[in-house]
């Protein structure tokens, strides 16, 4: 009895170490475990690619015509012959659906078209005016180009008009902005020196008679000749 216990303790043990060839519950023996692949092996080693193409253009070309083929496809289980009757079918099924309005519905949708191009055209009139608006008060301000200023003023196109047309805000803009760049603004320029003009003392006076003008020029001198007499010339004759 203990030989026999034995004999199966041995034959257990050596089961248990023998990698391969251990025997099967069913008492045949396994096969051995076949080796691992080299790392980056796979199965499809050796295969060849569905498609080789010489370059892009060649490649993009059979997606196009592969494409085409499923469009194509589809539309013919969808009753379609092509992508033009596919078309004419759809502009058909919007037809009969505007036909199917009523004047009501119709009138709606026309009133809509029309305030939304109402408040398009409101809009641009009122940006327009803002930009207007920003030119004339940076010319005040001394700007040296005030039809640019509009594109420096932060958050311009979000200004609004006040109820007497005033635009919000505006000036205010304007003045930070040539503070904080001063080099916006154009070149203060000296005022030149005011210079009174004077006249000569001569002519300033005014209803001298000619006694008072000959004691001015000539130095008030007496005699026949300054008192008006004047001076005579006699020729000299030959006898």
């Amino acid at each position: 009895m203990e030989d026999a216990t034995s004999n199966i303790k041995v034959q257990q043990t050596s089961t248990a170490t023998t990698p391969t060839g251990a025997p099967s519950p069913d008492g045949g023996a396994v096969p051995p475990t076949p080796p691992a692949k080299p790392e980056g092996e796979t199965e499809d080693k050796g295969k060849q690619p569905f498609a080789v193409f010489p370059d892009a253009d060649s490649f993009m070309t059979r997606v196009k015509r592969e494409a085409k083929k499923e469009v194509e496809g589809i539309l013919k289980e969808l009753g379609f012959e092509n992508q033009a009757a596919l078309k004419k079918a759809v502009e058909a099924v919007k037809a009969a659906e505007e036909a199917s309005k009523t004047e009501g519905e119709r009138q709606a949708e026309r009133l809509a078209q029309l305030q939304k191009e109402r408040d398009e055209a409101l809009a641009n009139a009122t940006k327009r005016l803002i930009r207007a608006e920003c030119q004339r008060l940076a010319q005040d301000l001394g700007f040296a180009h005030p039809e640019l200023a509009h594109r420096l003023v932060d958050g311009l196109d979000a200004m609004k008009l006040s109820d007497d047309e005033q635009v919000e805000g505006l000036e205010e803009a304007l003045k930070t902005l040539s503070e904080k760049y001063p080099d916006l603004l154009k070149p203060k320029i000296p005022a030149a020196p005011s210079i009174a003009a004077t006249k000569p003392a001569s002519q300033t006076q005014t209803g001298d008679t000619d006694a008072e003008r000959r004691k001015r020029y000539f130095g008030g001198q007496q005699g026949p000749f300054w008192q008006g007499g004047g001076a005579t010339i006699t020729e000299k004759t030959e006898k």
